[in-house]
């Protein structure tokens, strides 16, 4: 083990040096990109900040809740103090620097020591983050009308969280001053560009425990994102554990005792997330990219035929299949159950890369085309299958399911604007390309 170690620290500090395959020096210019000290990510619509800076004390710093306040707002203070003062990990020291030689005091950039930030909510806390919420907020310190003084004002709980996000982000250490924690003074007002800021994260191709979600959650959180766009199933595995329909994940996840989300950590995921301001949105994708469905789920699938009409053996199957009436009964209350669990109204419903390879040598299927005087045109049978699910899925949810979906191909415009538009009374469209909708 000891001349492994010893092997790679060796490897690990070679440079890099000509070879046949290299047949040059790379040069070694450091870091291609300098962090940001004391500067706001993302930039923030207004700023105006001073040379004159404060000087924070972890033992005499506090946040001083004078406006509203609320579990969201009480979690935030302890959280934000642990990332001002002990980054990384809250069982460090704070961070220190030798005194300098001269008392900080007689620094001529030196205005005070800050000891405290106001947190001043203007309005009661809303308990979960939505759509429409409000996230713009204002930072004062040392400005004319509030001297000596740190203060971060919102109409809106979300405006808080970001405010604090900001400010923790103003807190920079001096090698030049001997400081630790030191910040300029600053005026800050800051609203969103764009309400939806979101990112997606796969747990269906690569599980990830709940640890991992949590950090993700934190950087979302840090970038001031505000949806986790969580990805739950699709052909390789299905680890959400339904209540309703457990054999799926039984038998569809990829394994089914540690590679699942109960319904435990799904409230867990949502609660770490509301307490950051950060909306968590599901996606379960269909008609295709439902292999792992199928496992647990029987004759949900269309069962593939080759071109002579033969079926495949071994088993293959295609996207969910869209003339059972059984399988409407089922996403009526499977999308009833995820409706439940998760609170944010919109859910993703996919409707991306659909293949007709099964759909159009299904023998079933084939009947039904013509029934309907379809002739080859697949695209009206998916237009059918969303029908279907967006008319079943607001009946259980009393019209209050929202939708989203990928919108990657031109004739989806079809499928989802040209149908019944009291379908999609209020749905909205991720796309991966930009299409004329006129």
């Amino acid at each position: 083990m000891n001349v492994l170690l010893l092997v790679f620290c060796y490897v690990a500090s070679m440079q890099w040096a000509p070879s046949e395959s290299v047949p040059f020096v790379i040069p070694w210019y450091g870091r291609w990109i300098l962090p940001t000290v004391g500067q706001v990510w993302p930039k923030p619509q207004q700023q105006t900040s001073s040379e004159t800076f404060f000087v924070l004390r972890p033992t005499m710093f506090q946040f001083q809740v004078v406006g509203e306040r609320c579990d969201i707002i009480d979690e935030a203070v302890r959280r934000y103090y642990q990332i001002i003062f002990y980054p990384g990990d809250a069982g460090r020291i704070p961070l220190s620097y030798p005194p300098p030689p001269t008392p900080i005091q007689e620094h001529p950039q030196f205005r005070a020591f800050l000891d405290s930030v106001e947190i001043d909510l203007k309005q009661p806390c809303e308990y979960l983050p939505s759509a429409d919420m409000l996230e713009s907020y204002n930072i004062k310190i040392d400005t004319a009308d509030n001297p000596l003084k740190a203060t971060i004002t919102s109409d809106s709980v979300w405006g808080i969280l970001r405010g604090m996000e900001t400010l923790s982000q103003l807190v920079y250490s001096s090698a030049e001053t001997g400081v630790a924690y030191q910040m300029n003074a600053t005026e800050i007002t800051d609203f969103p560009r764009f309400s939806y800021r979101g990112f997606m994260m796969d747990t269906a191709r690569h599980y990830m425990p709940l640890k991992t979600i949590k950090k993700m959650t934190d950087l979302l959180a840090q970038n001031k994102m505000n949806v986790l766009h969580w990805h739950l199933t699709d052909d390789a595995s299905f680890p959400y554990e339904s209540t309703l329909f457990p054999n799926i994940s039984r038998y569809g996840s990829f394994q089914p005792f540690s590679h699942i989300y109960t319904a435990n950590d799904v409230r867990e995921v949502i609660e770490y997330a509301r307490l950051r301001g950060i909306r968590v949105i599901p996606e379960f994708d269909s008609p295709d990219h439902t292999q792992s469905w199928g496992r647990g789920q029987p004759r949900l699938l269309t069962e593939c035929y080759d071109d002579n009409g033969i079926l495949k053996v071994p088993d293959e199957y295609g996207a969910i299949m869209p003339t059972r009436e059984e399988n409407y009964v089922f996403l009526q209350q499977f999308f009833g159950e995820i409706f439940n669990t998760f609170p944010d109204p919109y859910v993703h419903m996919g409707g991306d890369e659909v293949s007709y390879y099964c759909w159009q040598r299904h023998p079933e299927i084939k009947a039904f085309m013509a029934a309907n005087g379809w002739g080859e045109d697949y695209t009206k049978l998916e237009q059918y299958y969303f029908d279907r699910l967006t008319t079943v899925t607001q009946e259980i949810t009393q019209n209050q399911m929202r939708y989203i979906v990928w919108q990657e191909r031109s004739f989806l415009k079809y499928v989802f604007l040209s149908s019944n538009k009291s379908s999609f009374p209020f749905s909205i469209f991720l796309v991966r390309s930009v299409l004329d909708l006129n």
